[in-house]
Order: structure tokens, then C-alpha cells, then sequence
């Protein structure tokens, strides 16, 4: 099968140092980042690396390496007989965790604050071969209530030969991600490196002692979104898995205890920086410390409260925490096909979600009653729960809650119990029930997908149904993961009134979703500007429907002449937004076999 491929090569540059001793070394430089802006006012405050003390710079005093947490001690001892290939082990393995926690460099100089950043390859399909960070500042971190920023003292150094031969990220070279998040963007607009003391009190009027006051923790969180579940949960597993590699770094000053213990998350909070409303999945930021995440303003507030109003111009902070943004999470991999069937970080981020909700990660299942051959009594195979999801807005398959809905039931209500899932307005955690007991996931592509990570684990089957020629693979590989059967199909679009006629033309059509469109399994329909440079290869017609066929451009520009095609200038005629037809032949077949292959799957189990 021909996969959909997307490159964007990372940059790499061979650097050689000749002295007395000749130091060969490879130095990982990051691709520009996404949505990336330039650090204001930050190169001049570099200070060279020569002028360091032997703590920060680079690896100078080896400490050990602590343990993972306890949860990653199952999961891994549960999955050691498996061979995984060496880029599983790498990116969706517990090495992620350690290799991101041995790729540290520290970038203040002597005499400052301390700011510390981790890094990873990022070796996914978007910016493949660039470094993602997470960074953690503390020694002297305020928060500035007058300058309304997050505050320390920081003169910027370069990096030392052994942090770049360790494969670190200079200052620089931090990453900004799509909807303005990242450490570059944070640390460019949220905070202020150059903090100079002023003769105003630091901590209210009563003179006391920033430390005797417990000053705790804060970690920077600007959402992406607020209602689409896929960004979310990405978001909390990259704070979590920030914090689990906080919980294996060793403290460079006593080497024995770890820049972020167990004891530090009662006394952090996640401060929240955009001005999103809380959104369906607000409360599962309060997995990370088991705090309610507040807004800035209600923050500065509980301070106050806390310490009887006694703050004064600088509010003292132990760590400010910018975790790996949720668009650096590994589980990002939309575009090219992973075969992974592994994936420890994202089993541990799952329990933990079950665990949060008090929800039992293993459904009940009833005894299926045996039946009889001709000659044997054999085991029945077990009736399945089959959920349809049904999206309201964007991306709604025509008659999928009616005429398609109605057909599945009386073709399969003998091997199966048909449900209409609508996710959208239900508590998170019926969400999560619904997702565990359901065997065979339908619908069309979306967000709400993303619950096939939290139903049970090998024991059922994902159906996507695809806009035409868009060769997703996210979902797919987050079935790889989970170890659950695939199953995809295209389905034909509806452009407003409109639709693709023979060669290539928009022609009209009745808005009331009556009209029959054929699968055109031989046009090859774009809306590029330029499709070479957004093709994607597509060879299997289960996915595309046609031998070659290009991704919709999703940057197209409002202006652009083809929003005055048909009278639509709406940004709902473009793939994401736009509603779909399948024949109901097709439909039937494609569950039809997600079905078969599950119940065979179970009655092998059976032995």
C-alpha cells in the first residue's frame, strides 16, 4: 500500500573545532519553528560560553539519573518480550523520556537566575529533524504584577562543546508552534530575562521571607484551542510528560533530588495565559497537580488571599515551568503511516486519565453462550457494541443519524448493539465510558477520534471515513498504538450548492443533501493554487478513491478567487468544514467488515 508522505527535512550542520585536541561533534539545529516569531530584544544579552562556572556549563559534574515514576515500571515490564523498531523505542518509549531529560542545557550565566531547557528530536512528520523544547526557570523568579510579565534575571550564554555535542538547542533556536505556543513564544512575550531589582519590596511590606512563605510553582499554559479534544489531551500528556522528565533530572547542585518531586504538586499551579473560555475539557488540567488551572488575574487574587494580602510589586516564585507544547506531543503524526504498536507514554497518560475519573480501565464483559455444531458445542462469538459518532457541524456525513443509521441496525442488530453517539455536550467522563465499551468506533474523521485511545486496549476496530484524497494517517496511527483494527474509506464532498462535475467544473446542486453523487474513483480534483506543492502520492482507492490525488491546500486565502465560485465565499467550503456523501453500500461494507475482523479476533483469543 503507497503511503502519503510528507518531508520537511531538518537542517544539520557539521561544525569542526581545531585546537590542541581535534573535537568532532554533531550539533541537531532545529528547522524555523512553527508559526515562529523572532525573540525581541534577547540576542544582545548573550554572554560567551567561556565565561561559565563549571555547574552550568554542560555535563561537568556527572550525577545519576533517577528513576521514572512507579506507573511506567507496569507499563514497560508488561511489554519487554515485544520487538519494537528502533524509532518506536525512540519516540513513543519510555527512552523518550530519557533521552529528553539527558538533552538539558542551562542558559544564564554566572550570577543569574537559572533557566534550564530539555530537548527532543523531533523526528514525526512535520518538522522532522528539528529540536522540541520544554524549559524551567527558577533562583530568583518573580512574577512582575506592574509589568504584568513573569520575571528573572538572565544573561543569555552560548552553549558549551559538550552540550552541543549532546545535542542541545541554543537560545535561538527554541521552537514557537501553531497558535502562538512554544518556549520561544512564552519566553518572548509572557517573560522578562533582563530583571533588574528595584528598591520596591519584593514581597509585600512586612519584610518577610520569600521561602518562609512557601512561594511554589507555576506552569505557563497557552491552549491552542478550547473545544476540540485532540488538542487538549495532547496539551495535558505534554505537561505530564514534561513534568515525569522534571521527576528524572537530577538537581546539578545536590545530584540526589530531582528538579520536580511528587511533594512539588500540591504546591503548583497551572496558570492559564489565553483568553479562551474553559471549554467541555477544562478540568483535565487538574490531572497535573490536582489544582483547578487559573486564569492570571485569579492567580495574583489567591496569592493575595494566601498571604493576607501582603504582596507587594514582585510576587516570588520557586519554578516557572513552560512545558512541551501540545503541538510537540509525539502523538502529532498526521501525515505518514507509523508502525508502532506500542506506545508506553500514551498507556500511562491513558490510566491516568481513568484513574483521575475513578473509572475501571477494564469493561465488564458478559459470557457469550455457546452454540452447537454438528458434532461439537463451540463458543458463540460475542455481540459487539457498535458507536456511530454523529457530528452536528463541520465535516457531517449526510443521513449518517438517519438512512445510514437505520440500515446498519436491521443489517446488523443480530450480531450487534447499533448506538448514535453524540459526544459533544457529554461529560468527559461518560465520554470515556462510552469510548471503553464500545468495540467498533464509525464515523467521520474529527476530533473525536481521539477516543479510540481510551477504549480497550486490542479488542476493537476504528472506521474512519475520510474527506475525498485528504490521506489522513493520525487516527490510524493512533490505532496502531492502541492495538485496535483499521478500517478507511473516502467520501465524496459537497461544496455549499455545489459540487466537483466532470472535468473539474463546480456545477450546482439542490442544498437539501438529496441529490445522488457517484464515487468518481478516476477524476483527480484539487484546489491548490499549486498542487504540486501539496500532492501527496495515494495509489489505494480504500482511502482515496483514485490512483493520484492531492491534499486540499488548507492556507488558502479568503481573497482568493476561488471563494467566489458558485457564490460561496464561506470558509465552510473548505475540507474541514465541508458536508459528505457515502453510498450506503459502501457503508454497510465497511462496517460489515470491521465487524467480522473483530469478532474473529475474539474468538481467536477464545483459543
Amino acid at each position: 500500500m503507497a503511503t502519503c508522505t510528507l518531508s520537511a527535512p531538518g537542517r544539520r550542520r557539521t561544525v569542526f573545532f581545531s585546537g590542541f585536541v581535534l573535537l568532532l561533534f554533531l550539533s541537531l539545529r532545529s528547522l524555523p519553528g512553527r508559526n515562529q516569531a523572532p525573540v525581541q530584544g534577547l540576542e544582545e544579552q548573550q554572554a560567551s560560553p567561556g565565561e561559565e562556572d563549571p555547574e552550568r556549563n554542560g555535563y561537568q559534574s556527572a550525577v545519576a539519573a533517577l528513576p521514572l515514576p512507579p506507573e511506567y515500571n507496569v507499563t514497560s515490564s508488561s511489554r519487554e518480550s515485544e520487538t519494537q523498531s528502533q524509532f518506536c523505542k525512540d519516540r513513543f518509549g519510555t527512552k523518550f523520556l530519557e533521552d529528553f531529560r539527558d538533552r538539558r542545557a542551562d542558559y544564564c550565566s554566572e550570577g543569574s537566575s537559572n533557566l534550564t531547557c530539555f530537548h527532543t528530536v523531533n523526528s514525526g512528520s512535520f518538522a522532522s529533524g528539528s529540536l522540541d523544547s520544554f524549559c524551567v526557570a527558577r533562583d530568583g523568579t518573580f512574577f512582575d504584577i506592574h509589568g504584568h510579565k513573569f520575571a528573572l534575571g538572565c544573561q543569555i550564554r552560548g552553549l558549551s562543546d559538550q552540550e552541543k555535542v549532546l545535542g542541545a538547542a541554543s537560545f535561538q533556536e527554541l521552537q514557537s508552534y501553531q497558535y502562538l505556543t512554544g518556549p520561544k513564544y512564552l519566553l518572548s512575550e509572557w517573560v522578562n530575562l533582563d530583571l533588574r531589582m528595584s528598591p520596591k519590596p519584593l514581597y509585600g511590606t512586612s519584610g518577610g521571607s520569600p521561602k518562609s512563605k512557601g512561594k511554589g510553582s507555576v506552569i505557563l499554559l497557552k491552549r491552542e484551542v478550547d473545544g476540540n479534544l485532540w488538542h487538549c489531551l495532547n496539551e495535558v500528556m505534554a505537561i505530564l510528560s514534561s513534568l515525569d522528565v522534571l521527576r528524572t533530572a537530577p538537581d546539578r547542585v545536590s545530584g540526589q533530588e530531582a528538579m520536580f518531586s511528587p511533594d512539588d504538586f500540591p504546591r503548583t499551579d497551572i496558570i492559564i495565559l489565553d483568553e479562551y473560555p474553559d471549554g467541555p475539557y477544562f478540568e483535565l488540567f487538574s490531572m497535573v497537580s490536582g489544582r483547578k488551572p487559573l486564569r492570571l488575574t485569579e492567580w495574583v487574587e489567591s496569592r493575595r488571599s494566601r498571604d493576607s494580602g501582603d504582596i507587594g510589586a514582585m510576587i516570588p516564585i520557586d519554578k516557572i515551568i513552560i512545558p512541551l507544547a501540545g503541538a510537540a506531543n509525539p502523538l502529532w503524526s498526521d501525515w505518514v503511516s507509523i508502525e508502532c504498536r506500542d506506545n508506553s507514554i500514551l498507556r500511562v497518560f491513558v490510566q491516568r486519565v481513568f484513574d483521575f475519573y475513578g473509572i475501571p480501565r477494564i469493561r465488564h464483559r458478559d459470557t457469550p453462550s455457546p452454540h452447537t455444531s454438528s458434532f461439537f458445542l463451540l463458543p458463540s462469538p460475542p455481540r459487539l457494541n457498535v458507536s456511530i459518532v454523529v457530528r452536528k457541524n463541520s465535516r457531517k456525513l449526510i443521513g449518517i443519524d438517519e438512512l445510514l443509521f437505520e440500515a446498519a441496525k436491521v443489517k446488523f442488530s443480530h450480531v450487534a448493539d447499533i448506538r448514535l453517539v453524540d459526544f459533544e455536550g457529554k461529560p468527559f467522563q461518560e465520554q470515556i465510558q462510552i469510548a471503553r465499551d464500545t468495540d467498533v468506533l464509525v464515523g467521520m474523521h474529527g476530533a473525536g477520534f481521539t477516543h479510540v485511545m481510551f477504549m480497550e486496549e486490542g479488542r476493537g476496530a476504528l472506521v474512519e471515513i475520510q474527506p475525498d484524497r485528504l490521506c489522513h494517517k493520525g487516527f490510524r496511527n493512533l490505532a496502531k498504538m492502541t492495538r485496535q483494527l483499521y478500517f478507511v474509506a473516502g467520501a465524496n464532498k459537497i461544496l455549499g450548492n455545489c459540487y466537483p462535475g466532470p472535468g473539474g467544473n463546480l456545477e450546482p446542486m439542490p442544498d437539501d443533501g438529496t441529490a445522488f453523487l457517484p464515487y468518481d474513483t478516476s477524476r483527480c480534483w484539487s484546489f491548490t493554487t499549486n498542487p504540486e506543492d501539496w500532492s501527496f502520492a495515494c495509489s489505494d482507492p480504500k482511502v482515496t478513491g483514485g490512483e493520484k490525488s492531492y491534499m486540499i491546500c488548507k492556507n488558502r486565502a479568503a481573497s482568493d478567487d476561488w471563494y467566489q465560485t458558485c457564490n460561496k465565499k464561506e470558509a465552510s467550503d473548505i475540507w474541514w468544514m465541508t458536508r459528505y456523501i457515502m453510498e450506503k453500500d459502501r457503508f454497510l461494507n465497511l462496517i460489515g467488515d470491521a465487524i467480522e475482523a473483530v469478532q474473529k479476533r475474539e474468538m481467536d483469543r477464545k483459543g
